[in-house]
């Protein structure tokens, strides 16, 4: 079984679940229910992985506060190896998380806080003993750019770790043509809204035909109930998802998809086999509150 190192971003969530529209223009409102949970692209997969029972390390930035000893708390309970040089001067990101009546999601967060300082100065790891590396998520950070995540990736490659990443849309309109550090990329997992405001293209396939010429070796977009893309050398084709009726919350459903297909990888399944899997872990996160929590007591032998 392959060793994972998870790069990433930690913070709190708080999902107040069940508010109307004009929920800023009352003084009291009631909601469904309110809950406080443990999340950040990084810290989902990590937990989910680490819950799945991959050995699983996390490199973050934590505030050195009553939040990021939190996180940090929860990450050593949920099996995650996670050293004390994450804590940094900076306040721990808490993000608000609104669900309407429809199930669509509003967040509020914050321009700065310890996630937005992760940078290869603060990265701190030991490959020796790593199979696969995963940066959840490029542009979160402030500080991770094209050239620092050149130099990260670069690095990674020369030791021949398998090198993933996901994102989330970028600050400062980056196209992936303008974006050097593609080229050192295994797989590559945006989602469908993200793939085509980064290539400038207007259908899923164009945008997976983009990012392949940039030099990734996988490209994986995440669709939604559509599923996922693949494109590859050997193939373009579309993966289906699982049907799900009781949707509950959508929030981490990708991150669970990236945790279930490097799950399947690291047990050496083939791409469309991870995909698969990454559809299972997914179908389990939308049926429960909370980005990560689902995966406690995962026992992925049933879901196989």
């Amino acid at each position: 079984m392959k060793k994972v190192l998870i790069i990433g971003t930690a913070c709190i969530d708080i999902i107040v679940d069940g508010v109307k529209e004009d929920v800023l223009s009352s003084f009291s409102v009631r909601s469904k229910e309110n809950l406080l949970n443990f999340g950040g692209d990084g810290l989902n997969e990590a937990v989910i992985l680490a819950n799945s029972g991959i050995d699983t390390s996390f490199v973050t930035t934590l505030g050195n506060d009553d939040a990021g000893k939190a996180i940090y708390n929860y990450c050593l309970n949920n099996n995650v190896k996670i050293s004390d040089d994450c804590f940094i001067d900076e306040k721990t990101n808490v993000s608000v998380i609104l669900i309407d009546e429809m199930r669509k999601r509003h967040f509020i967060s914050t321009l700065s806080g310890s996630m937005r300082e992760l940078s290869v100065n603060n990265i701190h790891y030991d490959l020796d003993d790593i199979d696969i590396v995963s940066l959840g998520s490029m542009f979160i950070s402030n500080r991770l750019n094209d050239d620092e995540m050149c130099v990260l990736f670069e690095d990674i490659k020369r030791k021949n770790k398998i090198l993933c990443a996901d994102m989330v849309k970028p600050k400062h309109n980056e196209k992936c043509f303008d974006m050097k550090c593609l080229k050192y990329l295994d797989y590559f997992f945006p989602n469908d809204i993200e793939a085509l405001y980064f290539t400038d293209k207007n259908t899923i396939e164009e945008a997976a035909e983009e990012l392949f010429k940039c030099g990734i070796k996988n490209v994986i977009i995440k669709c939604g109930k559509k599923g996922c893309y693949i494109r590859n050398k050997e193939l373009s084709t579309y993966v289906n998802a699982l049907i799900v009726d009781n949707i509950i919350d959508t929030t981490g459903a990708g991150d669970s998809f990236v945790a279930g297909f490097i799950h399947g990888m690291s047990k050496d399944m083939d791409i469309i086999e991870s995909a698969k899997l990454g559809h299972k872990f997914a179908s389990k996160c939308i049926v429960k509150n909370g980005a990560n929590s689902w995966s406690k007591n995962l026992k992925v032998e049933e879901i196989l």
